[in-house]
């Protein structure tokens, strides 16, 4: 499957508002996260914070700053409550944007995995260090190694992951081959799959293809506001599935729902 599907260009350079829209936004997401990441780092070093209490904080804090830069999304949560057993949850979500990660862990409580090029974002890379991450160099190999082990130990330990198993954005209508190692490691510490979906009305500003980061940003957090719907499923065990099998129907059930949330987008 190609990566990317052409999408109608967004031209942002003709639209100097988009340019200040997304300038200002910027500015106030950075002054949000320092609000809550310098206080709590102050605070950890009197009184040391648990992981669960950062993580917390970091989802409060990015509920309010997805919002502020224009996401309005519904949310459909099929999970129950609570969730059961002792162990973590994988959460495997399709992938359009950098805004993905940010508007699904304002929802969840999990550690994300991302590439290890966050971590040099200035104040998002500080944050996102301290409340919980796990960076993978994408072209080291044993860096995909200790990656695994590292969502092994999570979800042992009963701390949900969240993934990106494509591995990159996808522009086409369905999701790209997902990565079977992620599952791997979940049926290897007996923990759940909560498939997830987060997609957007307007596919030329929000999906991410040839553009820089810059560029994607303006694209997005140029616009007053953005329509997305965010679907999180219920949890699969796996039992009696080998990791392929319980890839491939997760792949199913979201590239399922993915067409159902843009059918009525769509007029269909």
């Amino acid at each position: 499957m190609k990566r990317n599907q052409p999408v109608v260009p967004v031209p942002v350079w003709l639209f100097p508002f988009r340019w200040v829209l997304a300038v200002i936004r910027l500015f106030l997401f950075l002054f949000l996260v320092s609000l809550y990441y310098f206080p709590m780092r102050l605070v950890h070093l009197f009184i040391p914070l648990s992981s669960k209490t950062c993580a917390n904080v970091r989802r409060r804090c990015l509920h309010v700053c997805v919002r502020m830069m224009g996401f309005l999304y519904r949310v459909e949560d099929e999970r129950p409550q609570p969730l059961p057993g002792d162990k973590g949850y994988l959460y495997i979500c399709n992938h359009r944007s950098w805004s993905d990660p940010l508007i699904a862990l304002g929802l969840l409580d999990a550690v994300p995995v991302s590439k290890a090029e966050v971590k040099k974002l200035p104040i998002i890379g500080a944050g996102m260090s301290f409340t919980g991450i796990v960076y993978l160099e994408r072209m080291n190999k044993e860096s995909h190694k200790a990656v695994r082990e590292e969502i092994a130990n999570a979800l042992e330990n009963g701390t949900s992951v969240l993934i990106f198993p494509e591995g990159t954005t996808f522009t086409t209508a369905e999701t790209g081959d997902f990565k079977v190692g992620s599952f791997e490691q979940a049926l290897r510490a007996g923990a759940g799959i909560i498939p997830m979906v987060i997609e957007y009305k307007d596919r030329s500003a929000n999906y991410w293809d040839v553009r820089s980061m810059w560029q994607q940003f303006v694209a997005q957090c140029g616009k007053l506001y953005n329509i997305a719907y965010v679907w999180i499923g219920k949890p699969i065990n796996g039992e009696g599935q080998s990791a392929l099998e319980i890839k491939n129907e997760v792949h199913h059930l979201i590239n399922r729902k993915v067409q159902e949330i843009h059918a009525p987008w769509d007029g269909r």
